[in-house]
């Protein structure tokens, strides 16, 4: 993992997030460290301890063996310097370690800031303000931020200690009352990215001595950071159940007109001619009930993205955002997510819950294995049985062709294809292409099959880079035979690049 930052210190008590709204703007409550794990070690320097031993044997050689004035004033000067040194610097450490209290923030810049919440693409401004400590002159204090996944998010195999260091700030002795330090960095990937710890190390000036001690708990801020928001082109919407009354909604006709008067048709019956207009016209005309609107059927929603499949959760979210606007039920899993019988944050309803499932997902979305995916398809038909009445009979599967190329994970999809077919479960398979050069191919049974189905003028056939590494292509082609084979319908979307 690579995480960009910048550092900076700001003196007195400046907000390094003045101009920023409160809804972009999210701080942990003020902490002491006493009330929080603090490990601490105070050690003298390699320099400190050279110093010490010069001094030790200019004392011990020639001061007692030919009584040198000069080496004794050296010796025990230098003796008394890194003894007092070390003395002041622990004491010094200790009382600010004691009565210091830090309060951590962070936010956007107020000049990024798009939305209320916070997307993997945003710079993220991280603030430290020190309130009660003073750093004494002559010493400083160098304040590391280490950022990490939620303990409680990684797989049950991980220990989940894997912490990564930012920039450190260094404030130098001599200011009086309150102290803020920000920087600013990008983050690699979505999640809930937890301030796992603050490694304190002070130390003089001299660099003689150095008193440690580190800050964790329950109080330092989680960073949720979703996917970023973007725009795409509208997919397909695929219900998730065929019931009595699906099949009659007009698949051509979305926009909810009121057309209730047709051209007459043998097959409409006499009761429905209107008389009336047939006696002045001479044209026959038939009342025709008005196409439902009204959405019907459950849309169920499959997520098969890794930590660098940001743009994939994306796209899914932009779909999520369609269904939401043409008032839609879905239910959406992704891989990683908490087993969904000990954890009901595993099938997601809204889109709150969503991107917060993309979130809390990615951290375990590396180990996934078939028997889980296909344990959260089976949560998904409990779910339609229990309180749909019906069978879950078609699904959408968001995938992303990075990971179609890794040949483990290619091989791996036979199995997860065959549990869908014992299932009776026709996939919908939506192909993420982050090559970016803005074109779609799709199946052509997508526009004769899906229930409220894109235009077909608006499929276009994919047009590749010519340039395209081999594996990706090759590794593509299998999977879209594989689909063909096993009756699945798909469509390739290459993402915007921007």
């Amino acid at each position: 993992m690579s995480v960009g930052a910048a550092a900076q210190k700001t003196s007195g008590v400046s907000d390094p997030f003045q101009g920023v709204s409160s809804s972009e703007r999210r701080s942990s409550s003020a902490f002491s460290p006493r009330r929080l794990h603090s490990a601490v070690v105070f050690t003298p320097s390699l320099r400190g301890a050279l110093i010490l031993l010069f001094g030790a044997i200019l004392v011990i050689g020639p001061v007692q063996a030919h009584s040198d004035l000069y080496a004794a004033v050296v010796g025990y000067s230098l003796i008394a310097l890194v003894l007092i040194t070390l003395l002041f610097t622990f004491f010094s450490g200790w009382w600010l370690r004691r009565h210091s209290h830090f309060q951590m923030t962070y936010g956007t810049n107020a000049s990024t800031a798009q939305s209320p919440h916070l997307t993997s693409s945003d710079e993220i401004s991280i603030a430290l303000h020190i309130k009660g400590g003073r750093i004494l002159p002559f010493t400083s204090l160098e304040i590391t931020p280490r950022v990490g996944g939620q303990r409680s998010t990684f797989p049950d195999n991980d220990n989940g200690d894997r912490e990564f260091p930012l920039a450190s700030w260094r404030l130098i002795g001599g200011f009086f009352g309150n102290e803020s330090c920000s920087q600013h960095l990008f983050f690699p990937h979505r999640g809930e990215w937890a301030i796992r710890s603050l490694s304190m190390r002070f130390r003089d000036t001299l660099g003689l001595g150095t008193f440690r001690w580190s800050i964790d708990g329950e109080r330092l801020p989680v960073i949720p950071l979703s996917p970023p928001i973007r725009s795409f082109p509208d997919l397909p919407i695929f219900t998730g159940e065929t019931r009595s009354g699906v099949d009659q909604s007009d698949i051509q006709r979305q926009d909810g007109d009121a057309y209730d008067v047709k051209r007459y048709h043998p097959s409409d019956g006499m009761r429905r001619i209107l008389w009336k207009v047939y006696a002045r016209s001479g044209e026959l005309l038939s009342r025709h009930p008005e196409p439902s609107m009204t959405p019907e059927g459950v849309v169920a929603i499959g997520v098969l993205a890794g930590k660098e499949d940001d743009f994939l959760c994306s796209l899914a979210t932009a779909h999520l955002k369609r269904l939401t606007e043409e008032e839609y039920q879905f239910l959406v899993i992704a891989d990683g997510a908490e087993d969904p019988i000990s954890s009901p944050d595993a099938i997601a309803r809204t889109e709150e819950e969503a991107e917060r499932l993309f979130r809390t997902s990615v951290w375990k979305s590396e180990s996934v294995t078939n028997s889980e995916r296909i344990s959260l398809i089976d949560a998904l038909q409990r779910v339609f049985q229990d309180e749909r009445g019906s069978e879950l009979s078609r699904i959408t599967l968001f995938i992303s062709l990075n990971s179609i190329s890794h040949p483990q994970f290619l091989e791996s999809l036979g199995e997860f294809f065959e549990a869908l077919r014992t299932r009776n479960i026709q996939p919908l398979w939506i192909i993420g292409d982050d090559r970016g050069d803005g074109t779609r191919r799709a199946s052509q049974r997508v526009v004769q099959r899906l229930l409220f189905a894109p235009q077909p003028s608006s499929l276009t056939p994919l047009s590749l880079p010519k340039k395209e590494d081999t594996n990706r292509e090759h590794a593509l082609s299998t999977f879209l035979e594989r689909c063909e084979s096993n009756g699945a319908l798909f469509q390739i979307v290459s993402l915007p690049s921007s």
